[in-house]
Formats: structure tokens, C-alpha cells, sequence
């Protein structure tokens, strides 16, 4: 859940500042067991990117390895992408 937290804040912090767009279709995960992927309520598409700095400037950073690790399900991607990240059912 940490991990999902950290994407989310991730994300609304990169809101702040302007990028360019991702129109690369998401990246799907995979699944470590059929029933990850059976319980799977719905998905999420987020951009994964990286924030540098650089001449006291903030900058995005291109072409670097990403690799992404949830309950169930992992990814490999380059950033900047967006992944499309499963969310479960709950109890």
C-alpha cells in the first residue's frame, strides 16, 4: 500500500509542473499468481516519471529504468510511461 501511496503523491506532485504529454499507450503489469490477476477490481493508469535538477531548474529525466513492485504484480518500464496498475477487491 506504501508503494500505490508513494506513486499517487508522486503523481499529484508532478501535477505542479508542466511536461509533456504521454500518448504511448499504458504498460501492463504481470501477475505473480492467476489469483493477483482473478482479484483485480479494476486498474489504474498512472505516468511514472522522473524529476531532476538541474542548473536550478527542475527537469524531467528521460530513459530511466523504472521497475515497479506491488502485492501481486510486477513491472519494468523505461520513464517516462504510464503503467496501467491494478487495484483489488476487498473484503
Amino acid at each position: 500500500m506504501k508503494k500505490i501511496s508513494l506513486v499517487a503523491l508522486m503523481c499529484s506532485l508532478s501535477a505542479c509542473m508542466q511536461h509533456e504529454p504521454l500518448d504511448t499507450p499504458p504498460e501492463s503489469v504481470r501477475f505473480s499468481s492467476r489469483i493477483a490477476q482473478q482479484n483485480v477490481r479494476e486498474y489504474a493508469i498512472v505516468e511514472i516519471r522522473t524529476l531532476t535538477q538541474s542548473d536550478g531548474k527542475t527537469v524531467e529525466a528521460n530513459g530511466v529504468p523504472c521497475t515497479i513492485n506491488g502485492i501481486g504484480y510486477s513491472a519494468g518500464t523505461v520513464r517516462p510511461a504510464r503503467v496501467s496498475l491494478p487495484t483489488y477487491l476487498g473484503n
